[in-house]
């Protein structure tokens, strides 16, 4: 991959500003090799939470919209890992021996009114080799329910609390993933970069519900006839990215992950331009695989 690509981000020199975001293409240390493999530049881990945290994934989950005979977004109600942490730690410490020249993020959720569950998270992270560790605030479905996800990023004080706990057990650079569905994202990037970030994470998933099949009467994401509000990502979220990438960086001039829509190299080119330093792709993975990055 040509050297005019070559970038650094929170003191690590990497080969491009393509990273796999934290989902179902980097679900486990496999598929983040995989993607390493394949040309990408970093790869954070799908998100863990505490050990006692059940995780009970229902399927179908996930379920696109198609305009001009291609995907232009996705909805889905997938959950957060349902793999051991025990297991994760091994992973990554074969991926940090295999890839010492990629970027290795750790990403990890905790109910936000739990600040030990959030600095056992960090802690176990500590040890693997990790480069930084991403702090999802913004699972926007299936957690909130349980105090985690997004409605910690939707209260600036439990932001504060959370990345405030976690940089100070934390051995590595951290950055928030914030959720878009917020009146004003500046108030929330504030309460990151007061305690303590080194980087903010926009967007997550947008809330909505992809569709409603009019002859069935159900929506089209549905299990057993129900559905759930769920994330909407793909390229038709981009807009909504770019401005709060924009938000973001005018609010605290904290370096940028961003993500949300990115479907091909010129819309990574709009997020750098509009502050980003950093680009995490997700669903043109889910639809088109890892080459992409090529």
């Amino acid at each position: 991959m040509s050297e005019r690509l070559r970038t650094s981000f929170l003191g690590f020199e990497v080969e491009n500003p393509w990273c796999v975001a934290s989902a179902p293409p980097a679900a486990t240390g496999k598929l983040m090799a995989d993607a390493f493999d394949a040309g990408w530049g970093a790869a954070i881990m799908k998100t863990v939470g505490p050990v006692e945290e059940p995780i009970i994934n229902v399927a179908p989950r996930i379920q696109t919209m198609k305009k001009w005979n291609r995907e232009i977004a996705m909805q889905n109600i997938e959950l957060i890992t349902d793999r051991r942490l025990s297991v994760w730690l091994d992973e990554l410490k074969t991926l940090r021996k295999r890839y010492p020249n990629k970027m290795i993020i750790g990403s990890i959720m905790a109910p936000g009114h739990d600040m030990d569950a959030w600095a056992k998270l960090i802690e176990s992270m500590n040890g693997v080799g990790c480069d930084a560790v991403e702090l999802n605030l913004g699972c926007p479905h299936g957690m909130p329910e349980r105090d985690m996800g997004a409605i910690c990023s939707q209260d600036a004080e439990i932001v504060y609390n959370i990345v405030s706990t976690a940089k100070s057990a934390s051995k590595v650079p951290i950055l928030t993933k914030l959720t878009p569905n917020v009146t004003n994202i500046k108030v929330m990037a504030q309460a990151a970069k007061r305690g303590g970030s080194d980087a903010i994470t926009v967007i997550n998933t947008v809330n909505g519900i992809i569709g409603v099949d009019i002859y069935k009467r159900q929506p089209h994401l549905s299990v057993n006839g129900y559905t759930a509000i769920g994330g909407i990502s793909g390229n038709a979220v981009k807009p909504m990215g770019l401005k709060c990438v924009a938000e973001c960086k005018q609010a605290t001039e904290l370096p940028i992950s961003a993500t949300g829509g990115i479907a091909q190299w010129s819309d990574g080119v709009e997020y750098l331009l509009m502050g980003a330093s950093q680009l995490q792709v997700c669903t043109e993975i889910m639809i088109r695989g890892f080459k992409i990055v090529s």
